[in-house]
């Protein structure tokens, strides 16, 4: 019966489950990524010339921007980086602009949404769908969350002996963990009314700095894998 629910469990929310993971896997560096796609953009030249200070960067960007207002600013944090200035249109659109810290260049302009960053996390959390996708990544994450539940608690029952009867649980077992602490903390921030900071970053990995998101990558990677190797194995079982 509960190998039944399993596999029941798994057929439906698999689809989702999969595009919820690996865009989720993405996102996990998805700014690193915008870095290597938009290089010109975001990076900055080296140059021997001291760091300017915000005040005449900020009187540089209004200049070049002025139906533009700044709303906040990401300085620089390595000499390789961009100042970024994020400003507001009439429309209440947020543009970034990137300055070069040290020469006061322009070095480009862009909508805030169109960032590969926020491509990717519009597409995690509602499949560029809207509303109704928002409500397919909730469907996904409670999917995961009955998925790797009754996975644990079929673990526990399961007597196979050979080791390529027991791979798809085992990568099951070692994935739960993290896997349940995504699906938890993404209904938690889908349904609660003011989530806290620290919850996102839990959700992404990012509250364990760099370990916490390798690993929470690694994960969401194992999900498509267990949707396979769960679908093939049901598959074995019924063939038979």
């Amino acid at each position: 019966m509960t190998r039944s629910l399993h596999a029941i469990l798994a057929l439906v929310f698999a689809l989702p489950l999969v595009l919820a993971s690996l865009s989720g896997a993405l996102l996990g560096f998805a700014r690193e990524s915008d870095r290597i796609i938009n290089v010109d953009l975001v990076s900055a030249p080296w140059s021997s010339a001291p760091a300017q200070s915000m005040e005449s960067l900020q009187s540089v960007v209004q200049k070049q921007f002025p139906e533009l207002n700044v709303v906040e600013i990401h300085p620089a944090k390595t000499a390789f980086d961009n100042t970024v200035f994020i400003m507001k249109d009439a429309q209440n659109r947020e543009h970034e602009v990137f300055i070069h810290p040290q020469t006061a260049e322009i070095r480009g302009s862009r909508l805030a949404s169109d960032s590969f960053y926020a491509q990717v996390y519009r597409f995690h959390t509602t499949l560029t769908l809207g509303t109704w996708g928002a409500w397919v990544t909730r469907f996904a994450a409670l999917g995961l969350l009955l998925t790797t539940l009754s996975g644990l608690f079929l673990r526990r029952q399961s007597k196979q002996k050979h080791l390529s009867a027991r791979l798809h649980p085992l990568l099951g077992l070692t994935a739960a963990p993290v896997l349940l602490v995504i699906a938890a903390s993404a209904l938690f921030i889908a349904f609660a009314d003011s989530p806290g900071a620290w919850l996102p970053q839990l959700h992404t990995g990012e509250l364990l700095a760099m370990p916490g998101r390798v690993l929470w990558v690694l994960a969401s990677l194992a999900v498509p894998l267990l949707v396979y190797g769960g679908i093939a194995s049901y598959r074995a079982r019924t063939k038979f």
